[in-house]
């Protein structure tokens, strides 16, 4: 007999793809229980004929059996999915995904859907990381799903925020964003969004085009987003914006990518891939003597 491939295990499969029925996992936490506890009834009053879920999960040599915990193996599963969506950067699908969850306002099904959609916010692949409530994101259960379990992860950045680059403070969305409150409590401006005005280069626009300065009430509004946002992306919404480091070339079908040396002389690096992917620019071919 051929010997079938192994079966992966059932709650990787479950974890991985759709969120496990609250009947099922206690029927799944009671199996194992009961298995631990040498199929003793797992019953209230009868903790101490068994060893307690802390002791047991602890690592052999600490005295417990390495029992794995099923809800926080599940979590850890779903919000796995969450982190190959975002990164690498590079990867196509990486662009659909983002766009699929910050749909643009010109799409037709927009009008007919509650305000507080996620679409006006246009939160793309910042929605997990955002306070905009998963009730009421317009996904498939899954990533509802997904989302949830990565929050209760409570993700932290790799990268403080005071030290995030100029061109990654201005892609940083506006509102619903835990960087940016007021009393405690994220901003979250309807009317602003509504205008396409969802990020702090959109901030950033309007300070430097003088419109503020003609209008009180958006002069108001723009001092209290500065004001609820750290110092670092207050200075960097107001200051003068870093040299490029790298230059495209704006002629038509022309892929090439090019960084100025030390010199000023500009030096093809990259090249555009049709993946949106920079490939690395292969060096000229050196002269024959």
């Amino acid at each position: 007999m051929r010997s079938s491939p192994a079966a992966p295990a059932p709650d990787r499969c479950l974890g991985s793809f759709i969120p496990v029925p609250e009947q099922l996992l206690r029927q799944l936490c009671t199996a194992v229980y009961t298995f631990v506890a040498a199929n003793r009834p797992v019953v209230a009053g009868a903790a101490h004929l068994y060893p307690s879920r802390d002791v047991s999960s602890r690592a052999v040599d600490q005295g417990g059996i390495a029992l794995v915990d099923i809800r926080a193996q599940l979590t850890a599963l779903q919000a796995k999915i969450i982190g190959r969506l975002l990164e690498p950067e590079h990867i196509a699908w990486k662009a659909f995904f983002d766009s699929w969850l910050s749909m643009p306002l010109t799409a037709g099904h927009i009008l007919s859907t509650p305000p507080q959609q996620q679409h006006i916010w246009q939160l793309g692949r910042y929605l997990p990381f955002s306070s905009f409530s998963t009730r009421f994101i317009d996904a498939p259960a899954r990533v509802t799903a997904y989302i949830d379990a990565f929050r209760q992860l409570h993700p932290h950045r790799l990268v403080a925020v005071e030290d995030l680059p100029y061109q990654e403070v201005m892609s940083q969305p506006l509102f619903h964003s835990w960087q940016i409150q007021h009393m405690a409590t994220p901003i979250s401006w309807e009317a602003w969004a509504r205008q396409g005005r969802v990020r702090l280069q959109h901030l950033r626009d309007i300070i430097l085009s003088g419109t503020a300065r003609t209008q009180p009430a958006l002069q108001q509004e723009v001092t209290l987003l500065l004001d609820s946002m750290p110092a670092s992306w207050a200075a960097h919404v107001c200051g003068p914006a870093p040299q490029p480091t790298h230059l495209v070339s704006a002629a038509a079908g022309d892929s090439r990518v090019f960084c100025p040396d030390a010199d000023g002389q500009l030096i093809h690096t990259y090249t555009v891939t049709p993946t949106a992917a920079l490939q690395p620019a292969l060096p000229l071919p050196e002269a024959s003597q």
